[in-house]
């Protein structure tokens, strides 16, 4: 074997050795980081099903497959209020959009989907239908948020309280109430608007349950497949539709202590919203984990942008559910309990991951308040003049990749961190080094420089 080739062939091992020694280590984060993230976790699986059968009324549960049969009716019959939706449109010979459906069809359509009761009871006929229901002249998304199963027999009646919107702008438009009766054997469904100064459901009472449906076309309905991915996407869609529409409803969502520390009070939250806005409106499902703990599950979804939004069901039978937007906020006992025993290296990893999720998450307050004081007085005297300086110099969404890390100096540990643009692979890596300080408990300091 000649030199040449020795050479290449040592150099070729070397580069092997580093790689797996990278890959090892990445490996080590991720799992550091889930470990952080929860004591049980289920990964969810596209095919996982989740399907369970309409529960007992009695028990005043509402097993998942009620819930997506009973908000994919309601939507479907606003989809048919919505007379000037795109389906009633086609193109004339003269090229312009122009209504196919004539106002005869359309009333059929509704009057399809009304349940017996409502017809008999208001003396429906096809001349005074506009007068007896509200349509719309925009497609409409209709959001649930108290559904009770009323009576299991043949038909299934539920009361149903929720908000409809725009569906393209998320403007609020009214809340409602509804009774849903679902043909669960035959996939038919039909629904009795109510009319009343209600607050909640439970203000409702039903003495005359429908007990028959007839199939009209008009009112058929296809059961979703429930998978951990499908209710992911459902509380995604929740989330962009409350914040843009009813931004207070969703304020209510949220947890009680994490609301408190993390923006005090609703304006602050309705500024959050509105300052991104634009970026809700995009936020889509990229990951996601189900926590099963003894007395509730706690979904963690994971957006494009690396956000997270943790979803703990008190009831998930009945939608009781409260919001968190972030895992930095209020520390978990599993972080605690992990922080504690871990090295000062995995302590800085911990919270460097926290800082990013606030840079990430445009959380700036958040990230503003973990910068050591003196590198503030020096840098950034308001919290105003470090935003400005990560949006300009920093990327908005940012992989990280922790490369050199040293505890030379006693009591504070540097690493250099390179930063490439989510959005785009393409751009320039930006160069980090970071300077921690470890204070008592999860508390930390940090200061940074950027090399280009």
């Amino acid at each position: 074997m000649n030199k040449k080739v020795f050479i290449s062939i040592i150099i070729i091992i070397l580069i092997l050795l580093i790689i797996s020694i990278i890959l090892i280590w990445n490996l080590n984060l991720i799992k550091l980081n889930d470990a952080i993230l929860s004591d049980s976790e289920e990964e969810m699986e596209k095919g996982d099903s989740l399907m369970d059968n309409y529960s007992n009324p009695e028990s005043e549960t509402l097993d998942r497959q009620a819930y997506f049969d009973v908000k994919n009716c309601v939507n479907d019959y606003y989809s048919i209020l919505a007379i000037d939706r795109n389906s009633n449109y086609g193109i004339d010979t003269d090229g312009n959009s122009s209504r196919i459906a004539d106002d005869s069809e359309i009333k059929n359509q509704i009057i399809g989907v009304l349940s017996t009761k409502f017809i008999k009871k208001n003396n429906i006929t096809e001349e005074n239908l506009f007068n007896k229901i509200v349509t719309y002249d925009k497609e409409i998304k209709f959001i649930p948020i108290e559904i009770k199963s009323l009576n299991e027999e043949k038909i299934a009646n539920f009361i149903v309280h929720g908000y409809i919107f725009d569906k393209k702008s998320f403007d609020y438009i009214d809340d409602v109430f509804l009774i849903v009766n679902i043909d669960i054997g035959k996939g038919i469904y039909s629904i009795e608007p109510l009319s009343g100064e209600y607050t909640d459901i439970s203000q409702i009472s039903i003495n005359e349950f429908e007990n028959k449906i007839e199939d009209n076309i008009f009112n058929r309905f296809y059961e979703t497949a429930i998978t951990y991915t499908t209710e992911a996407m459902d509380y995604i869609d929740i989330y962009i539709t409350l914040a843009i529409g009813k931004t207070e409803k969703l304020y209510d969502l949220l947890d009680k202590d994490y609301k408190t520390l993390r923006f005090g009070t609703l304006d602050n939250f309705k500024k959050y919203v509105n300052k991104n806005k634009n970026e809700i409106k995009d936020i889509t499902a990229s990951s996601y984990l189900l926590n099963n703990y003894d007395n509730y599950y706690e979904h963690v979804i994971k957006d494009q942008y690396g956000n997270l939004y943790i979803i703990k069901e008190n009831n998930r039978n009945k939608l009781d559910y409260t919001v968190k937007l972030d895992t930095y906020t209020l520390d978990n006992d599993k972080f605690n309990k992990t922080y504690k025993t871990a090295t000062n290296k995995d302590k800085v990893l911990m919270n460097l991951d926290k800082f990013f999720q606030m840079l990430n998450a445009n959380d700036y307050k958040s990230s503003y308040a973990v910068l050591d004081d003196n590198f503030k007085a020096t840098y950034f005297q308001t919290e105003e003049s470090f935003e400005n300086f990560v949006k300009q110099y920093m990327y908005p969404h940012a992989n990280t990749k922790f490369m050199n890390f040293s505890d030379k100096i006693s009591g504070v540990f540097t690493y250099y961190v390179e930063l490439t643009n989510k959005a785009n692979e393409n751009d320039k890596e930006i160069g980090m080094n970071v300077v921690m300080q470890l204070k008592e408990g999860t508390d930390f300091r940090i200061s940074f420089e950027i090399v280009r």
